[in-house]
């Protein structure tokens, strides 16, 4: 670190020069030009008071880091879970009972619905190839299938939870660690006591 002198202003100020800077003519904070010595002279000067550099001290600290971290985190896992809620599977609703329809006859609107024995041949094939179908929709398989899709959610669920309180956890001890100025400070008073 280079040496500095002091160099007053006729109003009183002093100026910190460094030894470059010997013979030049600086400008007072009072708007008056000062000459400064040459180097002969200008070591024959008081020396200025050495400047105490600070740490360098980054504005993100391990604090910011947590608290930014455990944000994004939390905002991440309540997004996750409002989807999943947003999308949470439905409950199949009860099938209805197998109606036999046929086709109106020439001349009404309304299809006929008739029971099993009252089918034709015909109607009772056709009945038949829709049978599996509309036996699925009477059967538990809807119900099993919407089971498995509620225990996966609700598995998600739990994870989105476990995120979001990771999240928590992070936001919170980011608020619980001290500021690096508060540090200092706690420690120079026991600094001053040793001595």
């Amino acid at each position: 670190m280079r040496r500095k002198y002091l160099v007053r202003c006729s109003c009183g100020l002093e100026l910190a020069v460094e030894p470059a800077q010997a013979g030049q003519v600086l400008q007072c904070a009072c708007g008056r030009s000062v000459q400064t010595p040459t180097l002969l002279d200008l070591r024959k000067l008081p020396l200025a008071p050495e400047e105490t550099t600070s740490p360098s001290t980054s504005p993100w600290g391990v604090r910011h880091r947590l608290i930014s971290l455990g944000s994004l985190i939390l905002i991440v896992a309540l997004a996750w879970l409002g989807v999943l809620l947003l999308v949470w599977p439905s409950k199949p609703q009860p099938p209805e009972t197998i109606t036999w329809q046929t086709p109106p006859p020439p001349g009404q609107k309304e299809p006929l619905r008739k029971t099993t024995q009252q089918l034709t041949l015909l109607e009772s094939y056709l009945a038949w190839q829709s049978l599996p179908r509309e036996l699925e929709s009477l059967s538990d398989a809807p119900m099993a299938r919407y089971r498995k899709e509620v225990a996966t959610a609700v598995n998600w669920f739990i994870v989105g939870c476990v995120v979001g309180i990771l999240g928590l956890v992070c936001l919170t001890s980011g608020w619980l660690v001290p500021t690096r100025t508060a540090a200092l400070q706690r420690a120079s008073p026991a600094g001053k006591a040793a001595r």
